[in-house]
Order: structure tokens, then C-alpha cells, then sequence
């Protein structure tokens, strides 16, 4: 994922929404809907507010996803929207 552009705002491995988004060039809409589909295969990462603040946000809680979520979220968006 890294190789094709993904950049991950935790550590090397974690992304956050807005990665995902920026990566997959789909509204945060779209992902909130596959993420809601999809919840019981995707876990997401609870996010320290150390984490959430060294990351530059002033958001209260925020949730990561690890590198393979989002490769399983890439496939899952791309073959949904070539339908």
C-alpha cells in the first residue's frame, strides 16, 4: 500500500480516515458507509489523545486502522464502485 502512495499518520503502519481517504480519492461518506458495512472484519484502533495530538488534531477520540485493513478497504471500495 505504502509503494502505491498510502501515507499512514500513526507510526508506519496506522492510518486514519483522512489517509484512507486521500489514498482511495473518496468522500469520507463513502467510507463511513463501508466502514459501517464492514465493522465486524474491520476493527479499528482506539487512538491514545497523546497519539491524536502528536498527529496535529485537537479531535477528543479518533480511530486508526492498520495497513492491511485498508488494503482489504481498497479492495472492497474499488470493486464496489467498478458495479
Amino acid at each position: 500500500m505504502k509503494e502505491s502512495g498510502l501515507k499512514c499518520s500513526v507510526n508506519d503502519d496506522i492510518a486514519i480516515k483522512t489517509d484512507m481517504t486521500d489514498f482511495l480519492d473518496i468522500p469520507q461518506s463513502t467510507l463511513n458507509s463501508f466502514l459501517g458495512k464492514h465493522r465486524e472484519t474491520i476493527k479499528p484502533i482506539k487512538l491514545e489523545r497523546a497519539t491524536i495530538r502528536a498527529i496535529g488534531s485537537k479531535a477528543s477520540r479518533m480511530n486508526g486502522y492498520h495497513i492491511q485493513d485498508v488494503g482489504t478497504i481498497a479492495l472492497g471500495i474499488d470493486s464496489v464502485i467498478k458495479y
